[in-house]
């Protein structure tokens, strides 16, 4: 079972709403049996301590005269009081003069001697003032003449017309608490469409974007309190959150067309990188052969070179001895001619 913390926002709002409403007619019919209670027991009272207060005006003759009879007639009129259940009259010294008991004959005195009292009946510690108890209310009250106490006036009145008036009072707050109970329900209804509903709204727009990534979902507003500007507030987030998202989404485009040219770029420059070994592996072929050529090319200069030097020594050989004949033939030649001009 989860808890009340864990349950929907619609039952938070339903329980709470049914609560207040049970608690506020609890109060208030605790409030008005209160004040009613309080009301009747003043307004009884009040009642007795006048009916107390005549009684006693009525009976100050029987009381001065001894004359008890008398004074249970005075009594006996009380019949027309309902709640009344008892009214007695008793001397200075406690003794009970006079007896007045509801749905009873008014018993009638014995008088053996001169005017003495019906009932030898004494009731000690007899003061003036209010009790209540479960069942009744006791009210005494001093009868004056001329300034001086000659009695107590006690009347016992049933509280049978409060209990009445508090079991109407029952019916009136059970019914009352049923029609709570509706209009809570209703008015809970009322606060699931104006509080429950946009706060659930939202719940499951949040949801929905959560699962599906989709920013360009909106929350509906529904009014300029709160709540409204809670909406305001999100949707506006999302606004933000969209357009960082499309902002993102073209860096990541534009980050993968450069991935792609750097991927194409990468297997060209593999290509060239695979032409430029094998270039540079015909150049290291080509390399050696020409060092090699290069090499007899050397040693065949070096052999002409050589056989240049010889041919040019040879011929300046060739060249010297020519000039050695040339001249010995020029000495020959001026020889000859020495000779024919001797001759």
């Amino acid at each position: 079972m989860t808890s009340f913390r864990d349950a929907s926002i619609r039952t938070k709002i339903t329980v709470l709403t049914v609560l207040m409403g049970i608690l506020l007619l609890v109060l208030t019919a605790g409030a008005f049996v209160v004040i009613e209670v309080r009301s009747f027991r003043r307004g009884l009272v009040e009642q007795l301590t006048t009916l107390a207060d005549v009684i006693g005006t009525n009976s100050t003759g029987a009381i001065s005269f001894g004359d008890p009879q008398t004074a249970e007639q005075t009594l006996g009129a009380l019949r027309a009081v309902s709640p009344l259940r008892a009214a007695e009259i008793y001397t200075p010294e406690g003794q009970l003069f006079a007896r007045y008991l509801a749905n009873a004959p008014i018993a009638k005195p014995q008088t053996a001697q001169a005017n003495s009292p019906p009932q030898k009946e004494v009731r000690e510690g007899l003061t003036a003032g209010v009790s209540f108890t479960e069942a009744d209310v006791e009210l005494v009250r001093p009868i004056v003449l001329d300034g001086n106490p000659i009695g107590m006036v006690v009347l016992r009145s049933d509280l049978s017309e409060l209990y009445g008036r508090l079991r109407w009072y029952t019916i009136i707050v059970a019914t009352l608490m049923i029609s709570g109970l509706v209009i809570a329900f209703l008015l809970s209804g009322i606060l699931q469409r104006m509080l429950a509903e946009p706060i659930i709204q939202l719940a499951e727009v949040t949801s929905i974007i959560s699962r599906e990534r989709n920013y360009t979902l909106r929350v509906e507003k529904r009014g300029d309190d709160e709540l409204g500007r809670l909406v305001d507030g999100f949707n506006d987030m999302l606004g933000q959150v969209h357009m960082r998202d499309e902002q993102l989404q073209e860096q990541r485009q534009q980050l993968e067309n450069q991935l792609a040219a750097l991927h194409t770029g990468a297997e060209t420059l593999a290509s060239s990188l695979d032409q430029l070994g094998q270039f540079l592996a015909a150049v290291t072929t080509s390399s050696a052969a020409t060092a090699s050529s290069v090499n007899e090319t050397a040693s065949t200069v070096e052999e002409v070179k050589q056989a240049t030097y010889v041919a040019h020594r040879q011929a300046q050989l060739c060249i010297d001895v020519s000039n050695v004949g040339f001249h010995w033939c020029l000495i020959l030649i001026s020889r000859a001619a020495s000779c024919r001009s001797v001759r």
